[in-house]
């Protein structure tokens, strides 16, 4: 598989719940843009660089052992909660956070989640073509 990018928004959920609330005003809500978030099928949920984590405000939930694709393992921070759009999908989700150097990752919660696929062909992400009607999700 190439290298797949994406573009995604990430908005810091606790924001939007005090904006619905009337704790907060709209331009209170903190977001960010990534244009080109690689889609990471061999990882398992979101991964955040930190300057993105801190910039969001988000809350640390816990620490993980994370393995990485050269067998290293590293203790790394579990922080919540993002609201996710990615190609006309919306939902909340943890993420892990990263060093800066790494590019954010889009991993297969996710994907699962949204019902997402890449297409090898033609190197993009797309909603799962035997799903055309929206996200479906295996209960067993």
């Amino acid at each position: 598989m190439g290298k797949i990018n994406v573009r995604i928004e990430l908005i810091n959920y606790q924001d939007m719940i005090a904006f619905n609330l009337g704790i907060k005003k709209e331009n209170e809500i903190r977001k960010f843009i990534v244009n080109d978030a690689l889609v990471d099928s061999g990882a398992t949920m979101l991964m955040v660089p930190q300057k993105i984590v801190k910039q969001l405000g988000l809350q640390r939930r816990e620490s993980i052992l994370v393995k990485d694709a050269n067998g290293g393992s590293i203790n790394r921070d579990i922080y919540g909660d993002i609201w996710l759009k990615i190609l006309n999908n919306e939902g909340v989700f943890e993420c892990i956070e990263i060093p800066d150097n790494v590019p954010l990752l889009v991993g297969q919660i996710p994907l699962e989640r949204f019902d997402l696929v890449v297409d090898c062909t033609n190197q993009k992400l797309v909603v799962n073509p035997n799903h055309p009607e929206g996200p479906t999700l295996l209960a067993y």
